[in-house]
């Protein structure tokens, strides 16, 4: 039985050609094979013996030369084992060239055992000499300790509650003197350093707490005589009588008792209590005159009053009561009301007397009807729009001229009946 697949030597063999030759043809696809699960190269017959026909009749056909093919097929292992020569020079090359790398590396990790060794020894060169300099230095920085130590402790009394009124500078000028002090100690002296410390504070702040509380009590009593004033003071007064108040107790000593100061700032500001009180009386007074009139009134009736009550306020004297300034208003404000009344009145009579003329002019064609019923006129008469527009004109120009908008509806009924008489006649 003919086999159906042959090895590349098989193959190369079978066609007399190299196992490079073969291996070729099947990658350029001339010859038709295929891989086993292990990965090597298998022909198949049929592509093997297409090939092998295909070439008997090409050499037939050709008649080329066995020498020359096989010098050819020779030329092609020359330039594989050439490539392969070229690889392996490469890769003597890169790894002459890893080794020279690897060399390098060690001798730079050398010498950096010899710098570290170096590096070390200096160290302890340095060491040796530190120490040395720290003996000698040892009293000294005892010294700085023992007064960075108390110079710290003196920064904590200062932020203590019991001092945070003191001012930044006033701060530094305090920590200033103390280390000052503290500069002028010793060691030996630690065991009473906190009497030390708290006796040159204490120094030092004294001139400034005297005036702090000097100032706080006048703040106090500044604050109680503002709180005196009237409730209607606006800011600029209470700021004026804040300058007051300050003014006044500039000119005390620092020693003027408690009593006395309260005397001031209360005198200071008596004359300014005065002139709001004035002022709120004055205005609570327009305010209840404004408020007394018609609710017909207008602004403008209203400022007008305010204006009259001003007036009439600035003759009365200084400690009037609200009562007595309402009474005092009572006829301006009546006056005032009456007017305003006045006015409406006009008007609703102004407003009345068109409608009442109107009335009047529409009782002619009703007058006309019965005076016919009553055999006074004729139907001709009754019904002539000339007589009826003459006796409506007369009407109303009678009506315009004697009417005042008071009367009522029957008189005006009346008016208008005695003109048309008048006219008839």
């Amino acid at each position: 039985m003919a086999r159906e697949s042959y090895s590349v030597t098989e193959a190369a063999r079978s066609l007399g050609i190299s196992a490079p030759t073969v291996r070729r043809m099947a990658a350029e696809g001339a010859l038709k094979g295929f891989r086993t699960p292990g990965g090597h190269l298998r022909i198949t017959r049929d592509s093997l013996e297409t090939v092998r026909t295909g070439t008997k009749e090409k050499r037939e056909a050709q008649g080329p030369s066995p020498v020359l093919r096989n010098r050819r097929e020779r030329v092609e292992e020359l330039a594989l084992e050439a490539q392969e020569l070229r690889a392996e020079r490469e890769i003597q090359r890169l790894r002459q060239e890893q080794d020279e790398a690897q060399a390098e590396l060690e001798a730079e990790a050398k010498a950096e055992e010899r710098e570290a060794e170096a590096a070390r020894l200096q160290l302890e060169r340095v060491q040796v000499q530190q120490a040395r300099e720290r003996e000698l230095r040892e009293a000294e920085r005892e010294l700085q300790a023992f007064r960075a130590r108390w110079l710290e402790e003196t920064e904590k009394v200062l932020a203590q509650y019991r001092l945070s009124w003191l001012s930044d500078s006033q701060r530094r000028e305090v920590l200033s003197t103390c280390e000052a002090e503290i500069g002028k100690r010793q060691v030996s002296d630690a065991p009473r350093m906190a009497v030390i410390i708290e006796r040159t504070i204490s120094g030092t702040i004294e001139p400034w707490d005297r005036k702090r509380q000097i100032e706080k009590l006048r703040t106090d009593i500044s604050t109680v005589a503002l709180w005196k004033l009237p409730s209607g003071a606006t800011d600029p007064e209470k700021a004026q009588a804040a300058s007051l108040i300050r003014q006044a107790l500039e000119k005390l000593p620092a020693n003027a008792a408690d009593f006395e100061l309260r005397a001031v700032a209360e005198e200071a500001i008596a004359r300014l209590c005065r002139a709001i009180k004035r002022r709120e009386l004055v205005q609570e007074a327009t305010d209840w005159a404004a408020q007394q009139l018609p609710w017909e009134a207008t602004d403008a009736d209203k400022n007008s009053l305010r204006r009259e009550c001003l007036e009439a306020l600035a003759e009365l004297p200084a400690d009037v009561c609200e009562a007595e300034a309402r009474e005092h208003l009572q006829d301006l404000v009546e006056e005032a009301t009456k007017e305003i009344e006045d006015r409406e009145a006009e008007k609703e009579r102004e407003r009345r007397k068109p409608q009442l003329v109107t009335l009047g002019v529409s009782q002619v064609f009703c007058y006309l009807l019965e005076l016919k019923r009553e055999g006074e006129i004729s139907s001709e008469e009754a019904w002539d729009s000339e007589l009826r527009q003459e006796l409506e004109q007369a009407v109303r120009e009678g009506l315009e001229d004697e009417l005042s908008g008071d009367e009522t509806p029957k008189e005006v009924q009346d008016i208008a009946r005695q003109i048309m008489d008048d006219e008839l006649e």
